[in-house]
C-alpha cells in the first residue's frame, strides 16, 4: 500500500468527508488528488461510506458500552462520530433509532 492510500485510509477511517481528506492531503502533506481519485483510491482499498454496513447487534453493543461508560450526557451526532471513529458503517439514522430504544429517558432529557 502506498503512503498517499495509507493516509486516506486514516482519514477516512476517522470520520473526515471527502473535502476534508482532500484539504488535508493538500495542506500537510502536499498531495494534491482529485476527488474523482479520491474515490478511486477509497475502492481500491475497499472502503465505503454506506456499502457493508456494521451488524447492528455490534452497534448497539457498543452504544450500551458508551452510555455506560460517558453516561446519558451525549447525543446521537456524538455516537455517530464515535461509532465510525472505532470502523462501525452504520448511518445516523440508525444511531438516532437504536439510542431512542437503548437510552429513552436520555433522549426525552435531551429534546427538553
Amino acid at each position: 500500500m502506498s503512503e498517499r492510500q495509507r493516509l486516506v485510509e486514516v482519514y477516512f477511517k476517522l470520520g473526515f468527508s471527502y473535502r476534508e481528506i482532500l484539504l488535508t492531503l493538500a495542506h500537510r502533506h502536499g498531495i494534491v488528488i482529485s476527488e474523482r481519485t479520491l474515490h478511486r483510491i477509497l475502492r481500491v482499498i475497499n472502503l465505503f461510506r454506506r456499502k457493508f454496513k456494521s451488524d447492528i447487534l455490534d452497534v448497539a453493543l457498543f452504544l450500551m458500552q458508551q452510555i455506560s461508560v460517558s453516561g446519558s450526557l451525549h447525543g446521537n451526532r456524538w455516537l455517530y462520530a464515535t461509532c465510525i471513529r472505532n470502523g462501525f458503517v452504520v448511518s445516523r439514522e440508525d444511531i438516532r433509532l437504536l439510542l431512542s430504544v437503548i437510552d429513552p429517558t436520555g433522549v426525552t432529557l435531551r429534546t427538553a
